[in-house]
């Protein structure tokens, strides 16, 4: 309801861990794997909900959930060509997440292998290069950040945070990398309407 998806990811991931026959933990993973970006894992969520599920109240709406997460991991999946499987998007996707939280932990060499790998395995989306532009320029290899961010802007010339560290990596290359770097989740603060559902036991 905070919008603290990653957060939220991690609670019911950990919840899941200790009871993975719960319909509604399995289902509200579902919703926090779709706002952190895990459009594959999102799907598999729903999924093994609608199997465990026994409760009437429950299955309207996960029907709606599991129709749209189709329709998104299906757009997801053609972006990356026709053999492309929801296990290598499931495992693409984690990289990619992987390597934002090794950004945040300031371990860039890291979070640069990780956004290499994710590219690796399907190159469709401008935010892996932006990213991986971010992390070589912390670790002062600008010409390197310079031809990911441009890359980021080939595949999305409107990407505006590949923009933005690009028109300041020559301040950047004169005067060092800044202190810190700000993470942006992208549904955080993107006025989502927000319903919450209680279930009787």
């Amino acid at each position: 309801m905070l919008q603290n998806f990653l957060q939220s990811y991690a609670a019911y991931t950990e919840a899941l861990s200790l009871d993975p026959n719960n319909a509604e933990l399995w289902f509200n993973r579902g919703m926090a794997s779709r706002f952190t970006s895990r459009f594959g894992r999102s799907l598999r969520d729903y999924e093994r909900a609608k199997e465990l599920n026994i409760r009437p109240e429950l299955a309207e709406k996960l029907e709606e959930e599991l129709k749209f997460a189709r329709e998104l991991a299906g757009k997801t999946l053609k972006l990356r060509g026709p053999d492309f499987t929801l296990d290598q998007l499931i495992e693409q996707e984690s990289l990619f997440q992987d390597g934002l939280q090794l950004m945040e932990a300031g371990e860039w060499e890291e979070a640069e292998q990780a956004f290499r790998t994710s590219i690796a395995m399907g190159d469709c989306l401008p935010q892996p290069w932006g990213n991986l532009g971010i992390s070589l320029m912390m670790q002062e290899r600008y010409d390197e950040a310079e031809a990911a961010l441009k890359r980021a802007l080939v595949i999305d010339p409107r990407y505006k945070l590949a923009k933005e560290n690009l028109a300041a990596l020559p301040q950047i290359r004169r005067t060092g990398i800044p202190p810190m770097v700000d993470i942006k989740e992208p549904f955080k603060d993107s006025k989502l309407k927000q319903t919450i559902t209680f279930i009787k036991e």
